[in-house]
């Protein structure tokens, strides 16, 4: 998907609809199809640009029973399924809630007062993307055997993807003066790691995936396409925080990364200074 399109869910911005004011924090969870669609044209030509942006990827009506749910998902928890220019993304979970986050982002709805849930998003260009859906279950990731992938049949060749690694991946902490909180950082470690030398090093924002690049990068070492190299990846959210930060009443992760997010206050420039 090109690069406007990926920009769509983190667009710090309010974009002015017909029938209200789309919020950062609205726009973050990815909008209604419906709600940009009557959008204004915008009263500039950026504010107009966002509008567009964010039509890149809007979440779609749902219209799927229990009945083909429980079809397409068989023994599986969960399952993306292409439905036409759309992914359908279902879930069978026991819970209050569910939600998805990485490249999807936004709550699923439940299927009448069944355990599944389903959430559905148009996305442009869908032939070329690359995607990953985290589903999550009253505000708890679940693990990487349901997470959820999409590659188009025009996306660019998937990388080699090493299981085992030569190198190690190990964590870290650093307490951070700009936030006033100790952050959780996963870091590779390349073959044969000398504390006495020098490499070049690959620093990964929202990095709880560190040690899943290393697997893609440690071949292209192994094949002497890269230089071995230290991949420091810092963790986002509650997860990424030792300390307990849910006294600050707000979604950490889109505080960190979004500029005037609601709620957040400075925590983005705070953030930054941090990365």
């Amino acid at each position: 998907m090109r690069a406007r399109a990926s920009f769509a869910a983190a667009c710090a911005c309010a974009l002015a609809t017909s029938a209200h004011a789309l919020t950062i924090n609205e726009l973050a969870g990815q909008p209604a199809c419906a709600a940009l669609e009557a959008a204004a044209p915008g009263a500039s030509a950026e504010e107009a640009e966002r509008i567009e942006i964010a039509r890149f990827a809007c979440r779609a009506p749902i219209d799927v029973s229990v009945a083909q749910a429980e079809a397409l998902l068989g023994r599986s928890f969960t399952t993306m399924r292409r439905d036409g220019e759309a992914l359908l993304v279902l879930l069978r979970a026991d819970g209050a809630s569910a939600s998805l986050t990485g490249s999807l982002k936004g709550a699923m709805e439940r299927i009448g007062e069944s355990n599944l849930w389903a959430a559905r998003y148009r996305l442009a260009e869908l032939d070329r993307a690359m995607i990953i859906a985290v589903p999550t279950v009253d505000g708890a990731l679940l693990d990487d055997d349901h997470w959820l992938r999409w590659r188009g049949p025009n996306a660019i060749p998937a990388h080699v993807f090493e299981p085992a690694l030569d190198g190690q991946v190990i964590e870290r902490t650093l307490y951070s003066q700009s936030l006033g909180e100790t952050r959780r950082l996963q870091i590779y470690l390349p073959s044969g790691h000398d504390v006495a030398r020098s490499y070049p090093a690959l620093f990964i924002a929202d990095g709880a995936s560190a040690g899943v690049y290393a697997r893609q990068i440690e071949p292209m070492i192994e094949a002497g396409l890269l230089p071995p190299m230290v991949i420091v990846g810092s963790l986002s959210a509650q997860r990424g925080i030792v300390e307990d930060r849910s006294g600050l009443n707000v979604d950490i992760r889109a505080a960190d990364y979004l500029p005037n997010y609601v709620n957040g206050g400075d925590r983005f420039e705070r953030h930054m200074l941090f990365l």
